[in-house]
């Protein structure tokens, strides 16, 4: 006589892939809450000479649920001072504006940086105009 408590190995299957699913959905879901800001930095970052500094252009937008703080902006030869309001409030786009220091080879078309933020830091790299 066939036990009615035995299950057959399709059903088996079935229910470990309906919980295995259902705990990658809750692991998915916890970490989308538990992320706070993300920087997206946005177009081309720019580095414009203002008669003996430079002018550094970063456009970035918060794609996170918390504000995001930019702390500053290293470059290639020199450091730079941000200048403008730093925090970026989820959803909001900003300009960080950055003077700076440095004295970029004659012909140099690009710089790499790194835009240092409360949520982790970002390579930019700013092209000089």
């Amino acid at each position: 006589m066939k036990d009615c408590a035995t299950l057959s190995s399709p059903a088996i299957a079935l229910f470990v892939t309906v919980i295995m699913v259902a705990v990658d959905l809750a692991m998915a879901t916890w970490w989308f809450l538990a992320s706070g800001g993300s920087v997206e930095i946005l177009g081309q970052p720019a580095l414009v000479r203002k008669g003996d500094y430079y002018e550094a252009y970063i456009a970035v937008r918060n794609s996170g649920r918390d504000a995001v703080a930019v702390y500053g902006l290293e470059v290639e030869g020199g450091k730079c001072i941000i200048e403008t309001d730093n925090n970026v409030k989820p959803g909001e786009s900003l300009v960080i504006e950055a003077r700076c220091s440095l004295n970029p080879d004659p012909g140099t078309s690009v710089v790499k940086g790194v835009l240092s933020t409360s949520q982790g830091s970002y390579p930019v790299v700013l092209a000089v105009v």
